[in-house]
């Protein structure tokens, strides 16, 4: 089964996609919903499991529910960015909303941190020659062995082969 957009015999007349239920503005005037696109009722069974449709429609409220956590993190702090992989998400932001991004966290009960810290970020990086690379690595490796010392930032560009040369010679 289609939705009624599939089967549009003017595809070029079709509406623009809006909310909720519209009518398609060519003669046969078939009722469309912006949900139709997803195209879950498609996988629906009459008889037997319906698990895969279940799936899917989870993974898109998943989604959805992701796109409006993110929305209300970039209210607090416009230039923040963030990374999501599988189930993490990586937030950068400045130092200064930090504490607010994390207040915001906090209050939602499905999310949880799982470790929030406090990094320089280069704005320009500086790339290195193997042999520079190589120095500047082990000098990294000197300074982090301090007791003194917590934790060691770099504005270096190393390579993948670079590091790996390096961490074989270790």
């Amino acid at each position: 089964r289609k939705y009624p957009h599939h089967e549009c015999p003017n595809p070029e007349k079709s509406a623009e996609p809006k909310f909720r239920k519209y009518t398609c503005p060519c003669n046969e005037r078939l009722d469309i919903y912006s949900t139709d696109a997803l195209n879950l009722h498609e996988g629906m069974n009459n008889f037997g499991s319906n698990g895969d449709t279940y799936k899917a429609a989870m993974q898109v409220i998943e989604r959805l529910y992701l796109i409006n956590l993110i929305r209300s993190f970039e209210k607090l702090d416009p230039d923040s960015n963030f990374d999501i992989l599988d189930k993490i998400i990586e937030i950068t932001c400045s130092y200064t909303n930090l504490s607010n991004i994390q207040k915001e966290i906090q209050k939602n009960d499905s999310v949880t941190i799982d470790k929030a810290e406090l990094a320089l970020i280069p704005n320009s990086t500086v790339s290195l020659d193997k042999s520079q690379s190589s120095q500047t690595l082990k000098l990294l490796d000197e300074l982090e062995e301090l007791d003194d010392v917590q934790k060691v930032f770099s504005n270096a560009d190393f390579d993948d082969e670079s590091i790996e040369m390096y961490s074989k010679d270790i």
